[in-house]
């Protein structure tokens, strides 16, 4: 017996976004409780670049979505507590929605995949 599996391509997904919050298109999107913000926090896990720029209205509001690549992206590196050579393979965390920080206490991790004059290359876990 077959079966017709439907599927969605991995490498952009479409998230609901937060009431009140305004994603602009390139930063880093992150996910907490189940909704895409840009808002780094201890539970808020990133999910890739916000592929356009969109505003959520208030709390109960029509549902607005952005849409999220997934891949390895280079976000700023933070003048203090800065990503360095020696993170490669190791994690780095969102300080704010452009910014990555080697200082742990903001969202879930992303790994390090390299280190240049512009700034740091990383990979979130995706693993929702």
């Amino acid at each position: 017996m077959t079966r017709n599996t439907l599927q969605r391509a991995g490498d952009i997904l479409e998230f609901t976004v937060a009431a009140g919050v305004t994603i602009h298109q390139g930063e880093l999107a992150l996910l907490a409780a189940g909704l895409a913000t840009n808002v780094p926090g201890a539970a808020a896990i990133p999910i890739g670049r916000a592929e356009r720029t969109v505003t959520a209205g208030p709390a109960g509001s029509e549902p607005v979505v952005v849409p999220v690549r997934r891949g390895i992206f280079r976000w700023d590196n933070a003048a203090a507590n800065p990503v360095t050579q020696a993170h490669v393979g190791g994690p780095c965390y969102a300080k704010d929605a452009r910014t990555v920080t080697a200082a742990a206490g903001g969202s879930t991790a992303l790994t390090v995949v390299a280190v240049d004059a512009g700034g740091v290359w990383a990979f979130g876990p995706f693993g929702f």
